[in-house]
């Protein structure tokens, strides 16, 4: 038999209240001493009334993630169906990885720092991957474990080591995620997106990259006041629309929220055409900072890194997501004309900027 544990007990009094220690043990396989100990060692967690039967004593969400390939905007979709994001200390969220599961890179992106943000805030994470343990192999493959909090709990449990560690470049399609934060390591990093990208693209595409992948990296260094910085990593796909994705995240203020401040002083007539803050405004100032330029949270000079990241990937046959507060923005190119803007609005919380840039190699 297995041990108890908080994702597993919290999921069957969410469908069923009220069940008593030996209810419990029984309907999940588990030793009926082994459950009661436990449900006993955790109060901040679950309650037991006159009747010996227990309760979750504090909100509990559960992400059920179906068993398909998944990209970043349907774990958000997931997200919502499953509740509203307002998680409060003391609360708990389970994702909990379906059959078949497989995360694109970006998607894993996401995942990190959901999870991550939700934990620093004092909500107790787990991640059961019992049903699908390949993806976890991957995940560890790829960093994802790395860069997760300890206090995350990982069901079956957490890889004993990294193989993101053990080997660590040796893939032909991958950059595992790395840690964005140090000016001094971080030209190593570029270097590295930059070589990767051109091995499994085409040269001609090394200046744009270089540019792209220079100016997101930096911009997370220089205007994101994220504690724990940011990552990166790249991966390339096969299939009928071979494709490489890039992505750059950080847990920082995120962009409108470093702008919205010199608005005012610097840019009064954009901070009158935007109105009261809101969502749509936030979203207004994010795709005028990525289309138009020119906008920057030290005043009137410099603001042209966003815009240029916004050419390469006009250049790059791209395209590329911008998930904010509670929304995300996806921007469509063909021939370096816009062709389609997407927008999901109304997402769960999360701080930061987190850019998903995907090339296609057709």
């Amino acid at each position: 038999m297995g041990k108890p544990s908080h994702s597993q007990i919290s999921k069957l009094l969410s469908r069923e209240p009220g069940l008593r220690g030996r209810q419990i043990a029984k309907k999940l396989g588990l030793d009926k001493t082994e459950v009661n100990r436990f449900l006993g060692q955790h109060p901040e967690q679950f309650e037991k009334d006159s009747d010996a039967r227990w309760r979750n004593l504090v909100a509990s969400v559960v992400v059920t993630l179906p068993g398909k390939w998944l990209r970043s905007s349907d774990f958000e979709r997931a997200l919502c169906s499953a509740g509203n994001g307002k998680a409060s200390p003391g609360s708990a969220l389970t994702v909990q990885v379906g059959a078949g599961c497989k995360f694109l890179i970006d998607c894993i992106a996401r995942l990190l720092a959901h999870a991550n943000q939700a934990a620093a805030a004092g909500v107790h994470v787990t991640l059961d991957f019992t049903e699908e343990t390949d993806t976890l192999g991957y995940l560890d493959r790829v960093g994802f474990f790395k860069s997760l909090r300890q206090e995350v709990e990982v069901s079956p449990q957490r890889p004993r080591t990294s193989a993101a560690e053990l080997y660590a470049g040796q893939s032909d399609n991958l950059v595992e995620f790395r840690q964005v934060a140090d000016p001094i390591h971080n030209p190593a990093l570029v270097d590295e997106l930059v070589g990767k990208f051109v091995r499994l693209s085409n040269e001609q595409y090394q200046g744009a990259v270089a540019s792209l992948f220079t100016e997101l990296v930096q911009n997370v260094t220089d205007h994101a006041e994220s504690p724990t910085g940011g990552s990166a990593g790249l991966q390339k796909y096969g299939g009928r629309r071979p494709h490489i994705r890039t992505v750059v995240s950080d847990s920082g203020l995120g962009i409108a929220k470093t702008l919205w401040p010199v608005l005012p002083r610097h840019y009064p007539d954009l901070f009158e055409d935007l109105g009261a803050a809101s969502e749509d405004s936030d979203i207004k100032l994010v795709s005028r900072a990525f289309i138009d330029g020119g906008i920057s949270r030290f005043g009137e000079e410099g603001g042209a890194g966003l815009k240029n990241s916004y050419r390469n990937t006009q250049t790059l046959r791209a395209k590329f997501e911008v998930r904010q507060d509670t929304f995300a923005l996806e921007f469509a190119y063909q021939n370096g004309a816009l062709v389609r803007t997407r927008e999901q609005r109304a997402l769960w919380p999360l701080l930061g900027t987190h850019i998903c840039f995907d090339f296609s190699l057709e």
